[in-house]
């Protein structure tokens, strides 16, 4: 196993000549990074990317192969509700895709369906949402489910639940859609997504205590799963419970980055929200030298710095994102709006900008090679270059899909009617709307 991170203390203060603070950890929170020679968000060193994981214990699994200790009490949105439980008893059952250890493989397959059920299932579900049943009404529609019940298998029958449940909360009868869901979570308690359609209910209902039960059960029966720990961190940052928001987020340091940077990705996020500017700066650092090939960890640390009004940080960090995912389309577009901020010198604006899109192009996506000649022809129009500004609009044509030109119409409609030319922005609008 890698060696374990050294203490925050011994963590570099200074880098680029800004200090970053480095906040206490609420267990596991924020994660420490280990990095050597390096404090703001892209201080980045060759060795730190070869090795980087989520702090945490790495034991053995078996004879073999090497796996992550799981704790046996589950995952809690608050701190000390699952200890009544943990230890006495047997541990959390978990679901194919939460479970960092693979022991959730086995119960995957029960929310499989052969392809008889899968059948039989998507018939009654196209049924159910059909005009016809909702022209029936509920009677209808509880026959319906009745029938399909008896044709499938009761490994299945958690889905038809939750179909019936979903049409009772579109007809308010939230009390028979709390029992239906209810069924639903019982009958299969390691499908997160009965969890997740309760828990929304409950919350967009008012009842917050009730949501935040249901998480905390579902994150019980499915420890770790992102999409069950990211509606509980945004449940208690909305609560106001940021430190329960903290704990719960700590308890990440079990489950490997791979598997949890989205997650920990929200943790930055919120810290942000709530004025940490250093504890957020921490965790996105962690974040870019531990998952460096994930696009949206350098489009929103990029967001992050320049949010904080360091743009020449934020050009920064894009720059090193593209060499990291040279395809990764947003932050083409950002270091482009990042330029008009970083640079307030016209003409050194205007050839960066000019070699940025010759430098994009090449390795964009060709899907939006149109839109960044587009966002290109925009620039040289608010700084004054019309001709070259009717060249990029000319190339964003050739490169655009035939259902997207009309936005290419009307942007040069716009830049024609900011330089008086009446007639051409007219016909463009013409053609845009023709096209539209």
């Amino acid at each position: 196993p890698p060696p374990p991170p050294p203490p925050l203390s011994h963590m570099p203060q200074q880098a680029q000549g800004r200090e970053y603070a480095l906040p206490p950890q609420c267990g596991g929170w924020p994660p420490s990074a280990a990095l050597q020679g390096g404090g703001s968000c892209c201080g980045l060193d060759a060795a730190g990317m070869q090795r980087q994981q989520m702090p945490s214990a790495v034991g053995s699994m078996g004879a073999g192969r090497v796996g992550v200790p799981m704790p046996q009490a589950g995952v809690a949105l608050r701190s000390g509700e699952m200890g009544a439980r943990g230890g006495a008893g047997p541990g959390p059952s978990y679901c194919s895709s939460c479970d960092p250890s693979g022991r959730g493989d086995a119960r995957g397959k029960d929310l499989a369906m052969s392809p008889r059920s899968r059948a039989v299932y998507k018939d009654f579900s196209h049924t159910l949402r059909s005009k016809e049943t909702q022209v029936r009404g509920a009677r209808y529609a509880q026959q319906l489910a009745e029938r399909c019940l008896h044709d499938l298998p009761e490994a299945v029958h958690w889905r038809v639940h939750l179909e019936m449940a979903d049409l009772a909360k579109r007809e308010k009868s939230f009390g028979r859609a709390r029992q239906l869901y209810r069924m639903a979570t019982q009958l299969q308690p390691t499908a997160p997504q009965a969890w997740l359609e309760f828990a929304k209910m409950e919350e967009e209902r008012g009842h917050f205590s009730r949501c935040e039960k249901i998480l905390t059960l579902g994150l019980r029966h499915c420890p770790y799963h992102e999409a069950l720990m990211l509606k509980g961190i945004k449940h208690l940052e909305r609560m106001g419970e940021l430190r329960a928001a903290r704990s719960l987020l700590s308890q990440l340091q079990y489950v490997p980055v791979n598997q949890s940077w989205r997650t920990v990705l929200e943790g930055a996020l919120l810290e942000a929200r709530a004025g940490e500017t250093a504890m957020a700066r921490r965790v996105f650092k962690f974040l870019l030298h531990a998952a460096p090939w994930y696009g949206p960890v350098w489009f929103e640390a990029c967001r992050f710095e320049q949010r904080c009004g360091h743009p020449q940080e934020a050009l920064r960090v894009a720059e090193e994102g593209l060499k990291q995912l040279p395809r990764y389309g947003p932050l083409w577009f950002s270091v482009m709006r990042l330029l008009e901020c970083a640079l307030p010198n016209r003409h050194e604006l205007v050839h960066a900008t000019r070699a940025h899109v010759e430098r994009g192009v090449r390795h964009i996506s060709k899907d939006l090679v149109w839109k960044l000649w587009f966002e290109a022809a925009q620039v040289e129009e608010r700084n004054g270059n019309l001709a070259r500004s009717r060249s990029a609009y000319v190339k964003s044509v050739g490169a655009c899909a035939p259902n997207l030109r009309w936005k290419v119409w009307l942007g040069g409609a716009r830049s024609e009617l900011s330089y008086s030319r009446f007639d051409v922005s007219q016909a463009l609008l013409e053609r845009a709307l023709a096209e539209s």
